[in-house]
């Protein structure tokens, strides 16, 4: 079939328009959701996405004194404490950043959270590694927040041999 550019023109405005519809409406979805359980924002997919993020950034390791996985040391409870404690706006921000991180592997029609762990440590490397500086600082402000709930637990700091309090 030939397309004269007005035929041309016309269909990727078409297409453009559908796209942004299509986008706004999975936007729209995510905040159509209820809180999850015993959270302040999260909803029980963003809890979901939050873990499993938690978990490729902080894998834990098998060591004599092995440290925690993400997902074990309350990462998904200080990351929801902290979007409530910030203006609405921003907090919307971020969540909308889970979900980007969760549907940017659509391509191969899997989500993030249901990859195995050494495809997620791929795609939040790629992330962190970005050409684009746009994402590539996005997700860095995701990693910075995750990092400071993670290595202030008090099992992460002891698996680390880091002991604090008097006489210490």
């Amino acid at each position: 079939m030939n397309f004269n550019r007005r035929q041309f023109v016309k269909y990727v405005a078409i297409g453009g328009g559908l796209g942004l519809l299509g986008g706004g409406a999975r936007i729209y979805s995510w905040f159509d959701n209820e809180r999850a359980p015993n959270y302040k924002i999260l909803s029980a997919d963003e809890v979901e996405i939050v873990n499993s993020i938690a978990d490729a950034m902080f894998p834990g390791d098998d060591w004599d004194n092995p440290l925690p996985k993400g997902s074990q040391v309350g990462v998904v409870e200080l990351f929801d404490d902290y979007l409530a404690a910030i203006d609405r706006p921003t907090a919307n921000l971020l969540r909308v950043l889970l979900h980007a991180i969760d549907d940017f592997p659509l391509s191969t029609f899997a989500r993030f959270r249901t990859r195995p762990l050494n495809e997620r440590i791929e795609i939040l490397d790629a992330w962190d590694q970005s050409s684009i500086p746009e994402r590539r600082g996005s997700f860095r402000s995701i990693k910075l927040l995750f990092s400071t709930a993670y290595c202030e637990h008090p099992k992460v700091l002891s698996a680390m041999g880091i002991r604090f309090g008097c006489g210490a």
